[in-house]
């Protein structure tokens, strides 16, 4: 059977992750060159093969992007270069609802199938606030394309026949040769009410929080479940919450995930997720390959029970899905234009008032008083440098930048902040939080107050409020007292994970207190959290030993000083203030730029009054 052309592919499959795109690879009959694409404007990247006689394409999500608006994006491009596509199998990964008699384990799979008016997936973060506090979900997501769940019958009669084949646990030994896709040997189901410990992993966490669960008997290697699937652009990984959806009635959601909702209603579609968490605080990765395994494996199983003429029979949905995804498109980028400006106001007041609850400093107005008094183009030498390009790149990287009085250390880190946040505008997955010490505003800049402060630019840019955030607060409000050091760490610790990276800018070291151990206390909490998250740190210092020592070994060192350009362009600037003479004169204004330059030797405040720059 000779290769297929472009026109020949009828059944997309998606994919979110990297190790979701390697499974549904190897899952395969037969694989085919990469064909020339006519569309220029898709950035995709596809695999194609063949499954039965079936001609599938295969892309994945731009990495590092998740979410319904990149499924969006990746099935806008995929019906415009494939234009005889039928419907799409979104397949991968996802979070397990374990609640009362449904015995959902990881390594399961869980089917998007309709359930009363329900057509299979539901996007649980879609709908309205109302006045009594209560939460109204709006609109309705697409059902499957029948020909798919008229495939599904077959293949639970095969499942639930013991003496037919376990053609999943084939398909698992598709990819036996990869130790990274065996099953894990650790299955734990902690109690809604025990919340993960310290850590990447669950080795702190007590065997006592542990769920009690027989072993479960069955002569299938994985379990299959049908039913409703949850969809948001957000993780869930709260127990509390999972269990309040779960429980809802009309919903009885089985799974919970962050890709379907971009689909359901613009692309025929099935979704297919293999359980590799059970959408709690005791995240791990350490099923995220298996799972993504086992729901290729069925993937490949229900396409060889749905026979190709079924498929090829179909109507192409290009025309319809091109139009309807390029709105959703235009929409999606117009709100991305927006996004800062949506979320701070998305916060209500409630939420506004436990952020001020955490502490009320903003050091974004001080952001502002500082980068205000940059000559435009001065600082870019640093933006430029080796040093500091490379810790854009490199994650968990720390960058140190010490100078002499007067340097205007918080003058550059003011333009770090900046170009931080131009850089990433509109990217909800990458977060920045600063502090600039200040030894008059000691009183205000314990060691709690400093990370509260984190706690609060971390949480701030969050769609709504993190619910560990929620949580410390309620814990406290009865009682109005403050939480402590350690509980601000935790909670710190669980939002961080929110984002795909974070940068943490701290200048003016030098100026936090030392008597009572508060730099050391903070340079040691947030190197405990560069560890745990792969946070990327800058910070800025006079010369003092103690905080140079705090930076040897990993980290990279720049000194900073005042450039002879920067010094140079401040005062062309400023010429006007001479007098008059000096004015009329270009000879003499050069020399005095040329002399100034000469004596200052990196001092910035030896150059400008103190009006102009403040270290």
């Amino acid at each position: 059977m000779s290769e297929p052309s472009i026109e020949d592919y009828g059944i997309s499959w998606i994919c979110a992750l990297q190790e979701e795109y390697e499974a549904a690879c190897r899952m395969l009959d037969d694989e085919f060159d990469c064909h020339d694409m006519d569309e220029v404007n898709d950035n995709n990247t596809y695999a194609f093969g063949r499954i039965n006689g079936h001609n599938v394409v295969i892309g994945c999500l731009p990495d590092g992007r998740y979410g319904t608006t990149s499924a969006a994006c990746v099935a806008r491009d995929m019906v415009r270069s494939f234009p005889n596509l039928k419907f799409a199998l979104m397949v991968g990964i996802g979070g397990g609802a374990p609640i009362g008699e449904r015995d959902i384990r990881l390594g399961d799979v869980v089917v998007s199938v309709p359930e009363g008016v329900l057509g299979g997936v539901v996007q649980y973060d879609f709908g309205k606030r109302l006045s009594n506090g209560q939460f109204q979900r709006t609109g309705q997501l697409n059902a499957p394309p029948e020909a798919l769940l008229g495939a599904l019958p077959e293949i639970r009669r095969r499942h639930n026949d013991p003496k037919k084949p376990d053609t999943i646990a084939e398909n698992l030994k598709l990819m036996e040769d990869m130790p990274d896709y065996r099953r894990p040997a650790k299955d734990q189901l902690f109690r809604t009410d025990y919340g993960h410990k310290d850590g990447k992993n669950c080795d702190a966490c007590k065997a006592d929080g542990l769920e009690k669960r027989p072993p479960r008997s069955t002569h299938r290697e994985v379990s299959v479940h049908y039913g409703i699937i949850a969809s948001a652009n957000s993780v869930m990984k709260d127990a509390v919450e999972r269990d309040r959806i779960a429980k809802d009635p009309e919903l009885k959601v089985l799974c919970f995930e962050m890709e379907a909702g971009g689909l359901m209603n613009n692309f025929p579609c099935l979704v297919i997720r293999g359980i590799c968490d059970y959408s709690d605080s005791h995240k791990n990765d350490e099923w995220h390959n298996y799972a993504a395994l086992t729901a290729a494996a069925y993937a490949r199983e229900l396409l060889h029970v749905l026979k190709p003429k079924r498929v090829s029979a179909l109507p192409s949905w290009a025309g319809k899905i091109e139009s309807l995804l390029s709105n959703v498109q235009t929409g999606l980028s117009d709100i991305g234009r927006r996004t800062d400006d949506i979320l701070r106001h998305r916060h209500n007041e409630e939420e506004q008032k436990i952020l001020d609850w955490l502490t009320p400093i903003d050091y974004g107005l001080q952001q502002s008083d500082y980068f205000k008094l940059q000559q435009p183009g001065t600082g870019q030498w640093l933006l430029d440098s080796n040093e500091y390009q490379t810790w854009l790149v490199t994650r968990k990287q720390t960058l140190f930048c010490p100078g002499i009085p007067g340097a205007g250390k918080t003058i550059l880190t003011s333009i770090v902040v900046d170009d931080l946040c131009k850089r990433f505008q509109g990217d909800p997955t990458i977060c920045l939080a600063y502090i600039y010490c200040n030894f008059r505003r000691k009183e205000e800049q314990k060691v709690d107050d400093l990370l509260a402060s984190l706690l609060k630019q971390l949480s701030q840019k969050r769609a709504s409020l993190p619910n560990e955030v929620k949580t410390l607060h309620d814990k406290h409000k009865s009682t109005r007292t403050r939480p402590s050091v350690e509980e601000i760490l935790k909670t710190l610790n669980h939002v961080v994970t929110d984002y795909s990276r974070v940068f943490i800018i701290i200048d003016a070291l030098d100026e936090c207190e030392a008597f009572d151990g508060c730099r050391a206390r903070l340079l040691t909490e947030i190197f405990n959290l560069q560890a745990g998250s792969d946070a990327n740190v800058f910070a800025t210092s006079r010369f003092i030993p103690e905080v140079n020592e705090k930076f040897k070994g990993s980290s990279i060192s720049l000194e900073i000083r005042a450039s002879d350009e920067d010094v140079g362009a401040y005062l062309h600037s400023h010429m006007s203030r001479l007098p008059a003479f000096v004015g009329r004169s270009p000879e003499l204004q050069e020399e005095v730029r040329s002399g100034i330059i000469q004596s200052v030797q990196g001092m910035y405040v030896a150059a400008f009054s103190k009006d102009d720059v403040r270290r």
